[in-house]
């Protein structure tokens, strides 16, 4: 037995999901883990020459929008046409010995080095060369129900630096920055569909018989007078070297992988959703660019921009970075909120709220930074083939937000969707009309001011809410009930929105049960998620073993510090994944529930969690809007009331 099979022998689960996670990273950094044999720690560099090449796909946008129109059978068609778009692109890429580095919306960029590849400088010029006319070649034509797609092409070469930046919460960010990716960024605006450019550094390196010709526009860069940018017609002689897939991780290593990844895609593969659909999402959507921030830029400099950026997106709004990007004209990334599992009804009101605070945090640190927000449907979703993949978000509010960060001047633009989602909880500036590329009419938009300011409210005094002594003295009488007599009970509060119902209980905890040995949980369902089994109890589990925010390794350390003495919980914990995603094994126990079978057990474990708790200091669970709960969630709060004690609810 080799030793990878007798790996796989003695950790079938963790290996089958390192393998999955590894699709959505290039090789580059797969090998570098394994090079050093530790995970990413600490913000680093590395840097080494490459050929680049970077295919731009026309046509993406209003194929997007046209089958977002059809609602889920349309992202479940779009899901399998860019699947295929982009599986193709991969596998010629692999077959001419590339690395795909980023999928980056519609647009692909992969990599040779010399020094990983094999050959010298003039060989791997001529493979990304020879690559880029296969794709161009191979989907000419492409045509998806009437929707033609077509590339644009270009391939520069020289330094190349990789960052890896950021490390709040274990999440980590790379990206490719240098000469090369600025030589394609130039050349590649002069590209019409088909074409492939190569750069001056290129054109220089290829020994292979070619047909090309010089473009230039002096109009579009008149920088590129001394170097134009050649048009490849033809490459011969070529020969294509397969790249090999890199080599499983060390167990040691596979968590390393998961600080790469969104927890879109940690969670699902995780629970074995390894071919999950894309689909429609409402999002909003915030384009960055940080124009003092360069390949040039000091590493420590980079990391303390994009770390303030990390804090100011993920606390408290809870948003999540899709793609990061470095050129000639800074630091670019595009952030999301609405993403699972972090979706909330008020992500307008967030994003907005996390534009701001990103665009302080870069002030403080002398950093300008410019900021585009729109709110709308797009497409989310895994694409790409079996070798590689990436978790994208694509549509016409992703451009949007692109064409407002350009025209921000250091500043924020808030679409009139978000605007209008938002304003109840965020100032804004009088609107503004702004022409935007791809748009025929003006678009209204707005800058934020910052969020307005909240109603003083009076201490709490039973005196000053009037009507309201009657259910302040019933809500201490089932505490004191509780504290007396042991036994479980439950209120409910009932009346109509804005009556003061959340305001009752949040001054009832604040004056009569933090005073108390009791302890106090709380959940909140939610209109979004109403059909998310158990959604409102995610909250309570994360305050019940103190998890916000900590990495998936030391909330499964914490829970099963809890059920140390309980060998059957133990055996039920992976069946905690379907609340709270920490991305436990299977056991060969939880392998065969299904169905009611593993409901009930999980009604069972959750129960048994809340149970320790409630034996050790009496306990108070409030579940706020509760008439968005689901069927489980209030089984499962019956089942407490009856088998846990002390405990009300």
């Amino acid at each position: 037995m080799t030793e990878s099979t007798e790996a796989e022998h003695r950790h079938p689960g963790a290996i089958r999901l390192g393998r999955a996670f590894g699709r959505y990273i290039p090789r580059l950094i797969i090998e570098r883990l394994r090079r050093e044999a530790r995970a990413v720690d600490s913000p680093s560099s590395e840097d080494f020459r490459a050929a680049i090449l970077f295919a731009d796909i026309s046509g993406f946008t209003p194929l997007t929008e046209a089958f977002a129109a059809r609602g889920p059978e349309g992202a479940e068609a779009l899901t399998r046409i860019l699947n295929d778009y982009f599986g193709r692109m991969c596998e010629i890429v692999f077959d001419h010995g590339g690395d795909v580095l980023k999928f980056a919306g519609d647009a692909l960029m992969a990599t040779w080095r010399p020094d990983a590849d094999g050959g010298n400088a003039s060989d791997v010029c001529e493979r990304a060369v020879t690559c880029a006319k296969a794709l161009q070649d191979g989907l000419a034509g492409y045509t998806a129900e009437g929707h033609p797609l077509s590339l644009r092409a270009a391939v520069g070469f020289g330094d190349v630096m990789v960052v890896h930046v950021g490390g709040q919460f274990g999440r980590w960010e790379f990206a490719v920055a240098g000469g090369p990716l600025n030589q394609v960024g130039r050349i590649g605006d002069l590209a019409d569909p088909g074409d492939v450019l190569v750069s001056t550094e290129v054109y220089a390196r290829l020994r292979a018989p070619t047909v090309s010709e010089i473009v230039f526009n002096p109009d579009a860069d008149p920088d590129l007078t001394e170097w134009p940018p050649r048009r490849i017609k033809q490459i011969e002689g070529v020969e294509p070297q397969r790249a090999h897939p890199p080599k499983d991780l060390p167990i040691a290593l596979q968590d390393a992988l998961r600080g790469y990844l969104p927890a879109s895609i940690t969670r699902r593969i995780s629970a074995g959703q390894t071919d999950f659909l894309g689909e429609l999402r409402r999002l909003t959507i915030l384009f960055v660019n940080l124009p003092d921030i360069n390949y040039k830029t000091p590493l420590d400099q980079a990391q303390e921009a994009f770390s303030g950026l990390q804090k100011a997106l993920y606390i408290p709004w809870e948003g999540s970075i899709n793609k990061l990007s470095v050129d000639d004209k800074g630091i670019s990334l595009v952030a999301a909120l609405g993403l699972p599992p972090f979706a909330h009804e008020d992500d307008p009101a967030r994003g907005a709220q996390a534009a701001m605070a990103m665009h302080k945090a870069l002030a403080d640190a002398g950093q300008r930074c410019s900021i585009g927000v729109t709110t709308g449907r797009v497409y989310c979703g895994s694409v790409g083939g079996s070798g590689r993949q990436e978790y994208t978000i694509m549509g016409d509010r992703v451009n949007l937000a692109a064409r407002l960060m350009q025209n921000a001047k250091d500043g924020i633009l808030c679409d009139a969707d978000t605007v209008a989602r938002s304003s109840d909880v965020v100032r804004y500036d009088e609107p503004e009309a702004l022409k935007v590329k791809g748009k025929s009419e003006p678009l209204q938009v707005c800058r934020p001011l910052g969020a307005r300011a909240k109603i003083t409210e009076t201490p709490f005094d039973d005196s000053l809410l009037i009507g309201r002594r009657v259910e302040v003295a019933k809500l201490r009488g089932s505490l004191k009930h509780l504290l007396d007599t042991g036994r479980s009970g439950l209120v409910y509060i009932e009346g109509e929105a804005g009556v003061g119902k959340s305001r009752l209980i949040d001054q009832f905890v604040a004056d009569h049960v933090r005073p108390l040995p009791v302890r106090c949980l709380r959940g909140a369902a939610d209109a979004i998620d109403r059909i998310t089994p158990y959604h409102a109890f995610q909250p309570v589990l994360l305050d019940l073993f103190s998890l916000h925010y900590a990495e998936p390794a030391i909330q499964r350390e914490r829970v099963r510090h809890a059920l140390r003495g309980d060998a059957a919980a133990l055996e039920l914990l992976p069946l905690l994944d379907d609340v709270l995603p920490m991305e436990l094994e299977e056991t060969d126990l939880t392998k065969q529930m299904t169905g009611e079978v593993r409901a009930s057990n999980l009604q069972t474990l959750m129960t048994a969690l809340l149970g320790y708790a409630a034996a050790a200091r009496p306990l108070l669970v409030v579940i706020d809007d509760a008439h968005w709960l689901d069927s489980a969630s209030w089984e499962l709060l019956r089942a407490c009331i009856r088998e846990v004690s002390p405990l009300l609810v």
